[in-house]
């Protein structure tokens, strides 16, 4: 269970600065003084490597697959119809077969080859044989299309009982937070003019700009290894951007606003 913290940020940065235009003239009061002097800028930008997170495997206690054809073709992702092996896990089982909480068997998924593209994931499974009353021994297929796999071709292997029986342990799933969310990476803006008016009024213009360089933030991508099917497991496909910046504006990416007020 060792692992990095969630709140791990290895890699963080800030820069912020405020720069004023240099004063024309000796007063603010004349034409040239209340058009070109009380011009600043302010920005202030952040940067960290991502929040590290943990994919997670959650199988249900009864078998979803009854509906389908059980073939070397058919989908598989959550195992074979009357064989719990397939589809449930050593790590939690009486837990989820006597259906505490809401029944289900959350396992990590196992890490077969850290080299292979991060969505890709196999399962150990059986089909029916002859009449159907046995089942083929155990192969490794793709978790969505049930295409045989090799284990070097897959980054993960889902974590039921034929995949602990043959690594030799009940517990083979991976560590936590093996992997890491988007980057922030965010740049806010703020520009503004003070107008002297009378002695003691004063008129502000202001323009904010909130994630200038329009960079989509995605936090954490869908850890759920039963969503890829869906196509949307370890990555961001499923998870909306973010509005950037330190306040969050509005919808969408980049924000701006503009405003006028009167100091005194």
């Amino acid at each position: 269970e060792r692992g990095v913290s969630d709140i791990s940020f290895p890699n963080a940065a800030s820069i912020s600065f405020t720069y004023a235009l240099p004063k024309v003239g000796s007063s603010d009061r004349g034409l040239v003084g209340r058009m070109v002097n009380g011009w600043q800028m302010n920005s202030i930008w952040i940067y960290n490597s991502g929040q590290p997170f943990t994919d997670y495997d959650t199988v249900t206690n009864s078998s979803p697959q009854a509906n389908l054809p059980q073939t070397a073709s058919a989908a598989f992702p959550n195992g074979t119809v009357g064989d719990p092996k397939s589809y449930s896990s050593f790590s939690d089982s009486n837990f989820a077969l006597n259906e505490n909480g809401a029944g289900y068997d959350t396992e990590r998924p196992i890490v077969s080859n850290p080299k292979a593209p991060i969505g890709t994931v196999g399962i150990y499974t059986t089909v029916p044989t002859g009449n159907g009353s046995t089942n083929s021994a155990p192969m490794l297929v793709d978790y969505s299309t049930g295409a045989p796999v090799t284990p070097s071709g897959v980054h993960w292997i889902a974590n039921n009982q034929y995949a602990a029986q043959f690594a030799g342990t009940p517990y083979p799933g991976s560590g936590r937070n093996l992997l890491r969310g988007d980057t922030f990476n965010n740049v806010d803006l703020n520009v503004y003019k003070n107008t002297m008016l009378t002695e003691h009024v004063s008129l502000r213009i202001e323009a904010d700009a909130y994630n200038v360089l329009n960079r989509s933030y995605y936090g954490l991508p869908d850890g759920n290894l039963g969503h890829y099917p869906s196509g949307t497991f370890n990555n961001f496909s499923g998870t909306p951007a973010q509005a950037g910046g330190l306040v969050g504006v509005g919808t969408g990416v980049r924000n701006m606003t503009f405003g006028a007020k009167v100091l005194f």
